[in-house]
């Protein structure tokens, strides 16, 4: 594995976003809103010179009832698997990475769970990975794997989705990351 492309500039924007989530959570009652601040940091550092920008997805689930609210910030858009993997949709959530001029603010959108559905959250690195041939994984395929290896488990899907992306990717060149929620009643 060759090392990071990102490393402290992007660590030092995590720790920034982190700090930014930790002081405003009980201040923001929309996930639009946490967007809208952390972008004025951004926006602010970028007045003094610095040239960062960072994707972000803020999200909202009401654990009791299943509904969500989404803002996005240049994040791919979420997907939820339903009816065992026979089905997906993608949350339109669409937004600019954070450190851009808005000109208005940051869109929410509104969807719901319903139970037995898995929410996935995920980075590009999945979808913009190459096979030796320098073939590009992308939606197409991603929507299949993420079909053919649905399991309820979460770790049994997880597992499925990373033995497939290694498979197809002989070098990972960018993150993969997944965050993945069941929703059961």
């Amino acid at each position: 594995m060759k090392a990071s492309r990102f490393g402290i500039p992007a660590a030092m924007i995590m720790a920034m976003a982190k700090a930014v989530v930790a002081v405003n959570r009980n201040l923001v009652n929309r996930p639009a809103e946490m967007l809208e601040r952390a972008n004025s940091i951004f926006l602010y550092l970028k007045s003094r010179g610095w040239r960062r920008m960072m994707t972000a997805l803020s999200l909202e689930i009401d654990n009791v009832g299943g509904e969500l609210k989404c803002a996005n910030a240049g994040q791919c858009f979420p997907v939820v698997v339903s009816d065992h993997g026979l089905d997906l949709r993608y949350i339109r959530a669409v937004g600019m990475p954070l450190g851009n001029v808005l000109k208005k603010g940051y869109n929410e959108t509104s969807d719901r769970l319903n139970p037995g559905e898995t929410l996935i959250l995920y980075t590009d690195g999945i979808i913009e990975a190459a096979d030796s041939h320098g073939n590009v994984f992308d939606f197409a395929r991603f929507e299949e794997l993420l079909k053919n290896a649905w399991n309820e488990d979460l770790e049994t899907y997880w597992q499925g989705i990373i033995a497939a992306y290694r498979a197809w990717s002989p070098m990972q060149d960018d993150d993969v990351t997944f965050l993945m929620v069941s929703y059961e009643r």
